[in-house]
């Protein structure tokens, strides 16, 4: 029982890798709004092999989420590559390769783009409901491309507003976000997120409602036994599953909800030593499709789980550009979205879940913050309406000739 959150935290991860795979088509022309293939991507469908790619990124950032937290960890990387998708459909040259290659590892461009259109489309449905949404600098509007809004609104169903980007901006995009996550996210962006020269934000936002498929028992309560070796009174949920799955060091099960398009994965490792976080660290997507791969159906398979909530949150750019996402955060040509010369500053994400004996809500928001750089509209802003320390300087040597401070004025 001890480390029974490692299931809770794949089965998020994963679920939406289980929506089907098939053949597909392979574009290469960019930008990629003008390619007729990506701009058809919702009619095909996705192939098993890109969906195996994306997995190499769903386990990558979810280890190195885990290996520097020191608790619970929740991420969905679904929410992830949307909202990033949407960025990297803006982008061209290096920067979209470096993109693509994280989100969908060994993918062309073209190809990673249209999977994560093709993916928030299928991905849809009773149980799932997914926004997006293009937040742009009123400011900065003009140089935003026709283009690049007509391609996020038809693939991605994107809002795209120009706002100012103060307080009732920042309102306003939270909001959106509070309706979209039905209130477990109340906020995304906080005021020190924003500043004169963010050019845009790009939302994406998750909503997930469970209903299990089969009830439980009864709900008694028990001991769970934490990571750090303490215990604590929790409300445990009695039932059964008809899926076992094993690996060489783990086993769990598979509960359905109702409808048999999403389901509970939990996997509890052998070694009763070891947390979930460091498990989910070493945790690669061949050993989830192993574990995947390992499914049984059993009679009545009994199991005890947890009621538990979890808040998670996350500022993603160390990790994102650890990745190879190098050239987005810098030197970056979004040329396809914008003729100014912008680059992301950072990547938020937020995810909530509950699990009871109902079933399971949970909800998950990623911002993307793009930051405008370089000419004129750049050049800071420095306002002196405090006291402040002055000095007249020596240009040759830059040494001060006269150095003073200001507290008051008479």
């Amino acid at each position: 029982m001890k480390k029974l959150t490692a299931g809770f935290l794949s089965a998020l991860l994963l679920a939406s890798l289980f929506s089907g795979c098939s053949r597909k088509n392979r574009t290469d022309t960019i930008p990629l709004y003008e390619n007729k293939t990506v701009m058809a991507a919702t009619e095909t469908k996705t192939d098993e092999e890109m969906c195996r790619n994306y997995s190499e990124f769903v386990f990558d950032i979810a280890g190195r989420c885990a290996k520097e937290s020191d608790g619970n960890v929740l991420i969905s990387a679904d929410s992830i590559l949307f909202s990033l998708g949407m960025t990297a459909a803006g982008a061209s040259g290096d920067t979209l390769t470096q993109m693509t290659d994280v989100l969908v590892p060994g993918a062309d461009p073209a190809d990673a783009v249209a999977f994560c259109i093709r993916h928030y489309n299928e991905l849809q449905n009773d149980s799932i409901s997914i926004g997006n949404s293009v937040w742009i600098n009123k400011a900065m509007s003009d140089t935003l491309k026709d283009a690049y809004v007509v391609f996020t609104r038809e693939n991605f169903d994107a809002r795209v507003e120009n706002i100012e980007f103060d307080t009732q901006g920042i309102d306003t995009i939270n909001s959106w976000v509070s309706e979209k996550t039905r209130e477990r996210i109340p906020h995304i962006i906080q005021p020190e997120d924003i500043d004169p020269n963010t050019y845009a934000v790009l939302v994406n936002a998750i909503a997930f409602d469970g209903v299990w498929k089969e009830g439980f028992e009864r709900v008694d309560e028990d001991y769970f036994f934490n990571a750090d070796g303490s215990k604590v009174s929790a409300d445990f949920l009695y039932g059964t599953a008809d899926t076992y799955i094993s690996s060489s060091d783990a086993e769990g099960f598979i509960r359905p909800y109702d409808g048999d398009r999403f389901a509970l994965m939990v996997i509890l490792p052998d070694d009763p030593e070891i947390s979930a976080s460091d498990y989910l660290a070493k945790m690669s997507s061949d050993s989830y499709w192993d574990l995947w791969e390992s499914r049984k159906n059993v009679d009545d398979l009994r199991i005890m789980l947890p009621e538990f909530t979890n808040e998670y949150d996350i500022e993603l750019s160390s990790i994102l550009i650890d990745m190879g996402m190098k050239d987005a955060f810098a030197a970056a040509d979004f040329s396809n979205m914008t003729d100014s010369s912008v680059r992301i500053d950072k990547v938020i994400h937020k995810t909530y879940i509950n699990v009871n004996e109902e079933g399971t809500t949970a909800a998950a928001a990623t911002a993307t913050v793009m930051l405008r750089y370089g000419g004129k509209a750049m050049s800071p802003s420095v306002t002196c309406n405090r006291p402040f320390v002055y000095a007249i300087v020596d240009l040759d040597t830059g040494l001060p000739v006269f150095l003073g401070t200001l507290d008051n004025i008479k």
